[in-house]
């Protein structure tokens, strides 16, 4: 999970480019364990934005989300105090398909991802 505080999510997801500015539907999000970084899908190498982040490490990951996602989280990440650390993390049960999940002070979103490439192969 990475952790970083809602003002830079925010900073992240106000980040992503018009549908027309985008050849994809999707956004990426890498986490390395120290920042949580987007790109857009089309454009992997060229980052849109990065956060650092706090608190407990868990493993590094990388998805794939839809973009049209990042409007609801948008919306939910204006209605926070900006200091208000955020859970970000794929999840993923069984051979089910993988979300990405937002949580914080106890009420979580979750979301369906495009690609995982770091999700368990079975």
């Amino acid at each position: 999970m990475a952790t970083v505080e809602a003002a830079q999510l925010l900073r992240i997801v106000e980040a992503v480019p018009p549908r027309r500015a985008r050849a994809s539907e999707g956004v990426r999000l890498v986490y390395d364990q120290a920042h949580l970084t987007m790109s857009a899908e089309d454009r992997p190498g060229q980052t849109l934005a990065r956060a650092q982040v706090h608190g407990y490490r868990t493993a590094a990951w990388e998805l794939t989300m839809y973009a049209v996602s990042t409007i609801a989280v948008r919306a939910w990440l204006m209605e926070m105090p900006g200091t208000t650390p955020v859970g970000v993390s794929p999840f993923w049960r069984g051979p089910g398909p993988v979300q990405v999940v937002f949580t914080a002070g106890g009420a979580s979103m979750q979301f369906p991802v495009i690609a995982c490439p770091s999700a368990p192969a079975s």
